[in-house]
């Protein structure tokens, strides 16, 4: 079920982020399953249900499974600072590619300088955009659990470790952020980081709905599951 106590008005409106991350626990659960031997069945948004949902049975068989990928559930990360600028080798972006497999959802993968640099400006913009609305920012700032009481407690929300620094009171955490994550200094660390990049993955949802989106949470996380087993940083 979606969660919408923990939805986030101001960057995520429509509750598309919040149904890709609905599609990116979905798909932990089946590579779970198909671990322990089930087979999963997906009904998304089923007519019968009270409320909207996805609905998955579990079935005991045979399955072919990764056991790579289950054990990267716990491994993967994500990671806010600058990447080694090392090139990933084209054999391993293309089992990326392989994996990201699922209905109303493509995979553009872009290697080359050319086509990255019209790409950094969006993100630049988008990035002065949302650092110049203060809804935005305070929305940021209490998604963070700035200390390891809150986090425990709360069990979501951004962890200080993944943005780089250590947990800090809450009080000088808001300082932070409200003097120093400016506009200008967001958007030029965006470019320092995508520039470090050896490549940039978009994922595409072919229709806006929330299928759609869940899907594209399915194929994102197995995406990124398959990174970590290559040793990827995303």
């Amino acid at each position: 079920f979606p969660d919408y106590t923990r939805k986030l008005n101001i960057v995520d409106s429509d509750d598309h982020a919040l149904f890709i991350s609905l599609g990116c626990a979905l798909e932990n659960l089946i590579i779970a399953a198909n671990y322990f031997g089930y087979s999963a069945s997906v009904e998304y948004f089923p007519k019968d249900e009270e409320e909207e949902c996805i609905r998955i049975t579990l079935t005991n068989a045979k399955v072919v499974y990764d056991d790579n990928l289950f054990n990267a559930i716990s491994n993967r990360q994500t990671t806010r600072s600058k990447f080694a600028n090392t090139k990933i080798p084209l054999e391993d972006l293309k089992k990326l590619e392989q994996v990201s497999n699922q209905d109303s959802v493509s995979l553009v993968v872009f290697k080359e300088e050319k086509e990255i640099d019209p790409i950094i400006e969006f993100v630049k913009e988008a990035n002065k955009l949302q650092f110049q609305n203060k809804l935005f920012v305070n929305e940021l700032i209490s998604w963070i659990r700035f200390n390891r009481k809150e986090a425990l407690a709360r069990l979501d929300g951004l962890n200080p470790k993944s943005l780089g620094f250590p947990f800090i009171p809450k009080w000088l955490g808001k300082l932070f952020l409200n003097v120093f994550a400016t506009p200008n200094s967001e958007a030029k660390k965006s470019e320092k980081l995508i520039r470090g990049s050896s490549a940039l993955l978009l994922f595409v949802a072919q229709t806006d709905s929330k299928e759609a989106w869940v899907k594209l949470g399915q194929s994102f996380e197995r995406v990124v599951l398959k990174a970590t087993t290559l040793n990827i940083k995303h």
